[in-house]
């Protein structure tokens, strides 16, 4: 195992003309080399102004006794940087382009040592955020102070605890997953970082992605510590669940999936349309196993005399989608001229089966074109006036309606410092 140095060059390497002793390069090497840190190679990044630092440096441990085994490799920085030393993006671009550099040349564990003492104040930051920013979990960031601005008990060389700038690139990067409801993503990176997350926090994100999944039964059970009486109660309705397909339909739309948002929000009219035949004729209906439609008998026939024709002699008669619809118009016949309804009954039918059949996506002007609306948030309303018309509610939005949204407004609540 060996480490290889990767350093930026500034201009006081080798030496500073100001304080006549070795600079940050040469210094850090020999308190690695003290720690019995074995170092294997140094790779410089230099700019156009400290060419000749490079080139000095790598003449310097040549000549030195004790430091001639290292192998030196100048890697010149970009134009930009070259142009702009000030530049605290490019230096950090350079950093990772250098780090690349070395990473392709560690075997099985070796380190990587930075130097964050040597260039402008932005190259010296560069390497303390690739750190941070977990672009190198292999490896540690190094200080040398200024001999002349030592205190008593104050070391010359002293390993950067990055940890609190790596938690804050953490902690950002884990709201923004979470406002994208990518609940997975948030609770992988939790996993993998330093974050000290409150429990319950913990177990929302896991709800979350459980939602993400559809299971929305389990979602329940994981988040129902954070529901109130009546979102509870909620749940024991038959149509909860239809609100949070189509609250998943609203939510994959805005993260870019529109293919997904038709899908979801069909099934979420389709699946309560099923649920509401069950629901109202209890006696005539029969569930089947999962996956499996279910019976309806020929005695709903009896009072919606228009259904008998499907029965053709049968008693049974298996309760695919486009009986429930048949069903649900002979009772509530108004619907026929629903203008919402007709748009999922007609158009949007359509296109959902196409999707179904054929290869490939639909876009959101497809979308909205489908269900005969002219943007995202048309189309959000009429899908949950479709909804409403079913159950008989009168939410105004998705927000009230569905559970997720009240769980995601308890998380990021959790997640705020």
């Amino acid at each position: 195992m060996a480490s290889i140095l990767l350093s930026f060059v500034g201009n006081q390497d080798p030496t500073s003309n100001r304080t006549n002793e070795e600079g940050s390069i040469v210094t850090l090497l020999r308190e690695l080399m003290a720690r019995q840190i074995a170092v294997k190679k140094l790779v410089l990044l230099y700019s156009t102004d400290t060419l000749i630092g490079a080139e000095e440096t790598r003449d310097w441990l040549a000549s030195e006794e004790g430091l001639q085994q290292f192998e030196v490799e100048l890697i010149p920085t970009s134009a930009k940087l070259s142009e702009d030393p000030t530049d605290l993006r490019e230096a950090a671009e350079e950093a990772r382009r250098g780090l690349e550099i070395v990473k392709a040349q560690l075997k099985g564990g070796d380190r990587i040592e930075f130097n964050a003492s040597s260039g402008t104040p932005a190259m010296k930051s560069a390497f303390s955020i690739v750190q941070a920013a977990g672009y190198a979990i292999q490896g540690r960031v190094w200080q040398v102070r200024d001999p002349q601005r030592m205190r008593p008990g104050q070391e010359r060389v002293f390993e950067t605890d990055v940890t609190v700038l790596r938690q804050e690139f953490d902690r950002q990067k884990l709201g923004q997953l979470v406002e994208a409801y990518n609940y997975s993503g948030a609770l992988d990176l939790v996993q993998q970082s330093d974050l000290l997350i409150d429990e319950n926090a913990i177990a929302l994100l896991k709800a979350g992605k459980i939602w993400n999944q559809g299971q929305f039964n389990a979602f329940y059970e994981q988040a129902k510590f954070k529901l109130d009486s009546s979102q509870k109660n909620q749940t024991k309705t038959y149509w909860w669940q239809a609100y949070e397909q189509g609250y998943t339909a609203v939510v994959r739309l805005k993260q870019g999936n529109s293919t997904e948002a038709m899908l979801h929000s069909f099934r979420a009219v389709e699946g309560l349309l099923s649920e509401w035949v069950f629901e109202h004729f209890p006696k005539a209906t029969r569930r089947g196993e999962k996956f499996d439609y279910g019976q309806v008998n020929i005695s709903i026939a009896q009072e919606y005399l228009s259904l008998k024709k499907h029965f053709k002699g049968e008693d049974d008669k298996k309760l695919e989608p486009w009986l429930n619809i048949e069903i649900f118009e002979c009772v509530v016949p108004e619907v026929c001229n629903d203008l919402d309804f007709q748009a999922w009954r007609r158009k949007a039918k359509d296109r959902r089966n196409q999707l179904s059949h054929y290869l490939g996506g639909i876009s959101q002007d497809d979308l909205c074109e489908a269900w005969r609306v002219k943007n995202a948030e048309q189309w959000e309303q009429r899908l949950l006036r479709c909804l409403n018309l079913l159950t008989e509610q009168k939410f105004g939005t998705f927000q009230n309606a569905a559970l997720l949204p009240v769980i995601h407004h308890h998380l990021l609540k959790a997640l705020t410092p």
